[in-house]
């Protein structure tokens, strides 16, 4: 607790500067943590709900939402009694004690917990009230990213009496998994999960009569010291191949008796961990979604409306129009695209001319290259020279011969733009430095026309730029690697 409480307030500061002066006069902050680990509760949404003095009757008054560490920070619009209550996937915190704020008032220790969703998890294994029985339940994850794998394959086995009992069970999308079912006496239950292909190694957890069992299972899927460059290639193709699967779910919601966008609701796919802010024109979107049918809630000034279901397939987009109205969401407008990860990166990137992924990028990675000697392999138009500076580490200089004008007698460097994971970075040369192929997807250089017709004309996109998707995001992600 100590952990949480210590990033709360470095964060809730950070947050109190950036409120608008609107709601500066009366600010009401805290943190929202889960109930068994008192992990943070990121993306919780807060509602901070107004007590009426005459009925007691709530009403919403302000929502937002927790940032990663599980704070927040939200404006009241006026003095009063008030009661804050948080949501993270569905599962809701208890209303929190009331809250008398006075004109200008600062409070700042507010304490949500949500429910586990793993308790809920365990609750709800169904035929085991009357048999007394334990139950395992925990997360999948990779122990050297500590990144949680979805859809991985738990097996287990433990003894009931001279029995040996089998169970296996498959991780959600938020890695999570449950074993129902466990005979009290087993002594100790053995774990093993899988995912790809690949097995990890049997883990122990010991049984001591009903009750429920909290264990995380490692599940390595990167080859840390690998045998030769087929091992590298072999994960890289099934992570590759796992992604193709994924889609992404956009949309906009609408108001159903005006029809205008309505900005900065709560949107939530329901049954699963993936949540998001609309924007000022209500459009929002989920990227990498398993496929399958789900809904959405949306959250709005402490109203909830819930969708139909919406079939997302595999390894294609869907594009849903929502008329919210109070009781009921109105799908309009469905499309639904077949565009692969394949189709996905390319419509990223249209003018493929140098672009390294898939297992030439393994082989680099099996060489331990960096980003700019991949460079060097891939673009023989590029010009690549390191620089000594007098402080500062080496600066990688990247030129091009295709530029689109050239300074006369330049002393430095005509340095071309580096895009990572779809942002301008500042500090690129440095990047292309230190930046490993481990951790990159694809690579490519786009001359001066292109860049500067997908980037702009600031910056140095005059020169070319250089486009980089590292593993952990990008259109060749991985669904093992950092999805929320």
């Amino acid at each position: 607790m100590r952990h949480v409480g210590r990033l709360w307030f470095g964060v809730s500061a950070g947050a109190l500067l950036a409120l608008p002066a609107a709601a500066a006069g009366q600010v009401v902050g805290g943190v929202v943590v889960e109930q068994v680990s008192l992990a943070p509760a990121r993306g919780a949404v807060v509602t901070m709900f107004r007590a009426d003095t005459g009925s007691g009757e709530l009403a919403a008054a302000a929502v937002t939402t927790a940032d990663e560490w599980g704070a927040f920070v939200v404006g009241l619009p006026g003095p009063g009694a008030y009661r804050a209550q948080a949501d993270a996937g569905g599962l809701t915190s208890p209303l929190s004690k009331p809250l008398e704020v006075a004109a200008g008032d600062t409070v700042l220790d507010v304490a949500l917990v949500v429910p586990s969703r793993l308790l809920a998890m365990a609750y709800a294994c169904e035929g085991d009230s009357e048999s007394a029985s334990a139950v395992v339940v925990g997360h999948v994850r990779d122990p050297a990213t500590e990144v949680v794998l979805p859809s991985a394959r738990v097996t287990a086995s433990w003894r009931d009496g001279d029995v040996l009992r089998w169970g296996d069970a498959e991780a959600d999308a938020a890695g999570r998994y449950r074993i129902c079912g466990v005979a009290p006496g087993a002594g100790a239950v053995r774990l093993r999960a899988e995912l790809l292909g690949r097995q990890g190694p049997w883990e122990e957890v010991s049984v001591q009569g009903p009750s429920v069992l909290f264990h995380d299972i490692g599940l390595g899927i990167r080859t840390r010291a690998a045998a030769g460059p087929q091992d590298v290639i072999r994960d890289r193709i099934q992570m590759e191949a796992a992604a193709r699967g994924l889609g992404d779910l956009s949309g906009q919601l609408q108001d159903q008796l005006s029809g205008r966008p309505m900005p900065y609701a709560i949107v939530r796919v329901e049954g699963t961990s993936h949540q998001a802010l609309a924007d000022a024109e209500g459009r929002f979107i989920f990227e990498g979604i398993q496929p399958g049918a789900y809904a959405l809630e949306i959250y709005n000034l402490g109203a909830t409306v819930r969708s139909e279901p919406v079939e997302v397939p595999p390894g294609q987009n869907v594009f849903v129009g929502l008329r919210v109205a109070p009781q009921v969401v109105a799908l309009e407008g469905l499309v639904v695209t077949t565009r692969s990860a394949v189709e996905q990166i390319t419509r990223l990137t249209p003018f493929r001319k140098d672009v390294l992924y898939g297992e030439p990028m393994a082989l680099e990675e099996y060489r331990g290259s960096r980003a700019y000697e991949i460079l060097g392999r891939i673009s023989p138009g590029l010009s690549i020279r390191e620089v000594t500076r007098a402080l500062g580490p080496t600066w990688i200089c990247v030129e091009s011969n295709r530029r689109v004008f050239r300074l006369v007698d330049a002393p430095s460097c005509e340095q071309v733009e580096v895009i990572l994971d779809g942002i301008r970075n500042p500090d690129g040369a440095l990047v292309l430095r230190s930046l490993p192929a481990s951790e990159i997807e694809s690579i490519e250089f786009l001359p001066a026309v292109q860049a500067q017709q997908m980037y702009g004309t600031f910056g140095n996109t005059a020169n070319g730029a250089v486009v980089i998707w590292t593993r952990g995001r990008g259109p060749y992600v991985s669904p093992l690697r950092n999805r929320r």
